[in-house]
């Protein structure tokens, strides 16, 4: 097996001028000779070793969550990281593991089969989903699926739609009686034509009634910009969380809103270690609510948010609160993505989760570094829909 030079820069990014040393070791060694050694063990291997090594101490700070991201790319999958943890339990202790599983969890946040969410709806429904609706496809914006429930007395079929599908918008002409009658039976549709909102599986009931001189007009298709926009609303301290939300923005189309705070942070106030600092003192209190700066958002036209903060204290900053509180987004899709240096998104989700639980909450997700391709393939296995 060929050797893979490895390139590492992260030492000398963040420690360069103040342990020029450790960074030499940690890039031009560590990295540079040791784990590029990968002809005599491979990367899969030294991921595997390293895990295993960081989990056993209870590291579970950034390092961790890097070679989380690393032995993904090096093939190691969801089930086999599952499987890795789970084993270590039993010789490094249960506690350890817990905290490995939510870091691990982050990072393979995204590995869910498109099958393994058809499965999925279809336990949620009696009715079959049926075959791919392709006699009707050119009239559907997305897959839809199609079952037979009756053609006795009252033509009854079951239509399914995947997240994001919707037909044409569509007349039905009769002289007299005519038309249908559509009952929801899973999922969420979207708005008042037929079709799945872009996180959700959808179906419904539709019986066909009968009428004299009853036929069906189809029209244009239902746009994108009809079906549904896209916020992009994210709070950035130091400005790296304000590049991920812009990245997120250029893979979704969606509009970007920076949530600004009606006095800004300083340095000082920013100062972690110091327990009288402003950021210490909101995030002591959980009613602190920052006031906001900045335009007025109107949130009505939007149909999905996505939410963007750093991590502070293992939590979304408070003026996040201050958003959420300030804006109505009940029937909207809550997205929240974060930055941190060290923590995992896992708790911040979880607070927010239990603080507006009316809020229909989508998996959050850490986006450290991530580029558009791994942020649109982590909203396609959300099961949202994004055109290209």
């Amino acid at each position: 097996m060929a050797q893979e030079k490895i390139v590492q820069t992260a030492g000398r990014t963040q420690l360069g001028e103040f342990a020029p040393e450790f960074a030499h070791l940690n890039d031009d060694i560590l990295f540079g000779e040791v784990w590029s050694r990968n002809d005599l063990l491979s990367l899969r291997d030294r991921s595997l070793v390293t895990l295993t090594s960081l989990i056993s101490q209870g590291i579970t700070d950034s390092s961790l969550t890097y070679h989380l991201q690393e032995a993904k790319k090096n093939g190691i999958t969801r089930t086999e990281i599952s499987e890795i943890i789970t084993h270590i339990a039993f010789y490094a202790g249960w506690p350890k593991a817990w905290a490995a599983f939510r870091q691990a969890k982050d990072v393979w946040a995204e590995d869910t089969s498109a099958d393994d969410a058809k499965a999925r709806f279809q336990q949620e429904m009696i009715f079959p989903i049926g075959e791919p609706n392709t006699a009707y496809a050119k009239y559907f914006t997305g897959n839809s699926y199609l079952a037979r429930i009756s053609d006795e007395q009252v033509p009854i079929a079951n239509v399914t739609f995947e997240p994001g599908c919707r037909n044409n918008w569509h007349i039905h002409h009769a002289t007299k009686g005519g038309g249908q009658m559509l009952i929801g039976v899973a999922g969420r549709g979207w708005k008042h034509w037929h079709g799945a909102a872009a996180d959700s599986w959808f179906a419904h009931l539709a019986f066909e009634i009968s009428g004299e001189n009853a036929s069906n007009e189809w029209l244009e298709p239902v746009t994108d910009e009809e079906y549904g926009k896209v916020l992009v609303a994210y709070f950035s301290a130091t400005g790296v969380t304000a590049q991920v939300a812009q990245t997120v923005a250029d893979a979704t189309g969606g509009e970007v809103y920076a949530i600004i705070p009606a006095k800004p942070y300083t340095d000082a106030d920013l100062d972690w270690r110091d327990k009288q600092s402003r950021s210490s003192v909101e995030m002591n209190d959980p009613k602190a609510r920052p006031a906001l700066g900045g335009k007025r958002l109107d949130v009505s036209e939007y149909d999905v948010v996505f939410i963007g903060y750093p991590i502070w204290w293992d939590q979304a900053p408070r003026i996040i609160n201050t958003f959420i509180e300030s804006h109505d987004l009940k029937g909207k899709t809550v997205i929240p993505f974060a930055t941190s240096g060290g923590s995992t998104i896992s708790g911040s989700v979880a607070t927010l989760k239990r603080s507006y639980p009316a809020l229909e909450w989508k998996e959050g997700r850490l986006l450290n570094r991530a580029d558009e391709k791994t942020v649109r393939t982590w909203i396609e296995r959300l099961g949202i829909t994004i055109e290209a």
